[in-house]
């Protein structure tokens, strides 16, 4: 018998095939074991329970799942997300994520990132505890060049977007703006982190983890762009979607229009800040 090297957190369907390899349809199926990766879990009947019982779950399930390696871990935040998210539900005509549609990613980010920093405090303090912690440097280093290198590229990065808001009209083309918006965002945090300390600059992509101690008026911004957003690779990548949609099939002229508008404040706010 063959034994499958695969992961606890993955899910797995059985591949009921007749004798001539079809899809079992209406016939007596054949005894095969073939499994199939199963990640449709928005096809899977609906949760009834209140809106705020399915969120706790939830909250806690991400909570779970950062203490698991990288990749079993994002398996799991992608099922999750399959399940649970506003955009893979639209066929629940009760409305139970209507009202959340708006703050659902914001949530979703919001206890990735409580359970990181959770994470990495039980871990320097563990570190503390056994006497090994790490040296670091404790003289921080600004560099206001580099931050303004940064902030440089950022101001192209909007310039790039608001040129091309009139020919986003033309076609399903308005993801890119916010595409564009949000490179334009990240730049701005990661400018931020060079005034402090040009050797500690986080290298993650991710809003909610870059916007982490600095002035709390640009975090506010910052979350009104995430709201309107979302995760940079939902701007980009057909995964977050339902077949057949894509990511431009789902980003309107009205958020574009309004991530830009947040993205310029952004831009202005941390502008007069260096």
């Amino acid at each position: 018998m063959a034994i499958l090297n695969k992961g606890k957190h993955d899910l797995f369907k059985f591949n009921r095939k007749n004798a001539d390899g079809n899809q079992f349809n209406g016939q007596e199926p054949s005894a095969s074991k073939e499994l199939e990766e199963f990640v449709e879990i928005s096809g899977t009947e609906k949760d009834e329970r209140p809106l705020d019982d399915i969120l706790k779950e939830v909250k806690e399930q991400v909570k779970a799942a950062w203490t698991l390696p990288e990749d079993e871990r994002r398996k799991v935040i992608k099922r999750l997300y399959k399940k649970w998210h506003p955009d893979k539900n639209h066929d629940d005509n009760s409305g139970r994520y209507a009202g959340s549609h708006s703050t659902f990613w914001s949530d979703f980010g919001r206890w990735e990132y409580d359970t990181w920093e959770d994470s990495y405090y039980r871990s320097s303090q563990g570190n503390r505890s056994r006497g090994t912690r790490q040296q670091t440097r404790d003289e921080k280093v600004p560099s206001v060049a580099e931050a303004r290198q940064w902030m440089r590229q950022a101001k192209m990065d909007f310039t790039a977007a608001d040129q091309f808001f009139p020919h986003a009209v033309s076609g399903q083309h308005y993801n890119w703006i916010c595409i564009m918006c949000y490179q334009c965002v990240e730049k701005v945090l990661k400018a931020m982190h060079y005034t402090k300390d040009c050797n500690n600059v986080p290298s993650t992509h991710d809003l909610n983890k870059l916007m982490f101690g600095l002035n709390m008026e640009l975090q506010t911004k910052v979350k009104q762009f995430m709201l309107l957003v979302g995760p940079r690779d939902r701007t980009m990548y057909p995964e977050r979607m339902n077949i057949p949609k894509i990511p431009a099939d789902v980003y309107t002229k009205e958020t574009a229009e309004s991530a830009r508008d947040v993205t310029k404040e952004i831009l202005e706010f941390a502008a007069d800040l260096l």
